[in-house]
C-alpha cells in the first residue's frame, strides 16, 4: 500500500517529533489542511527514542546521512525515498534542530533524485548553514 504525504505533511510530522507531539504551524503559507496529525498521548520516553533514533541517523556511523555534509551541523532526520513508477526515485530528507532546544524543521524533496541519503542531506546542510549551528564535537 502506498504512502502518500506531501513536503508539508512530512514537515509537520518531523517537527512533533522535535516538540513530544506539539504541532507547530508552519510559516511557509497561511493555512495548512491538518491531513496528519501525529497521535497524541505518548508518553515522553517514547518521544526521546524517537528522537534518538532520528540523531543517529545523521551523527551515527551507520546513520543513512552520516558521511554527508549534514554530520556537521546539530541536527536529527530521516532520509527516505520514494518509489516512482517511472523514472528515477525521489529523494528525501526531513529534519531539524538544533537537538536539544529544536527551532527549526525543514524539509529536502528532490524529484528522481534516487537514494534519500544522497543529495536531500548535502542540500539541507548548505540551507541550515546560517540558522543551525555546528555540533560541537
Amino acid at each position: 500500500m502506498p504512502v502518500e504525504v506531501t513536503p508539508v505533511q512530512v514537515l509537520r510530522c518531523i517537527a512533533a517529533v522535535a516538540t513530544n507531539g506539539r504541532r507547530p504551524r508552519p510559516r511557509l503559507c497561511e493555512s495548512v489542511p491538518p491531513v496528519f496529525d501525529p497521535p497524541a498521548g505518548h508518553p515522553a520516553s517514547d518521544w526521546e527514542l524517537l528522537r534518538k533514533a532520528l540523531e543517529d541517523v545523521v551523527h551515527d556511523s551507520t546513520g543513512t546521512a552520516h558521511k554527508s555534509a549534514l554530520a556537521a551541523f546539530d541536527v536529527a532526520g530521516k532520509t527516505g525515498t520514494a518509489q516512482v513508477a517511472d523514472g528515477a526515485d525521489h529523494a528525501w530528507f526531513a529534519g531539524y534542530g538544533p537537538t536539544a532546544a529544536p527551532r527549526y524543521a525543514f524539509v529536502v524533496l528532490v524529484e528522481h533524485g534516487g537514494l534519500g541519503g544522497a543529495a536531500p542531506p548535502r542540500i539541507a546542510a548548505r540551507m541550515i548553514e546560517g540558522f543551525i549551528p555546528h555540533r560541537e564535537k
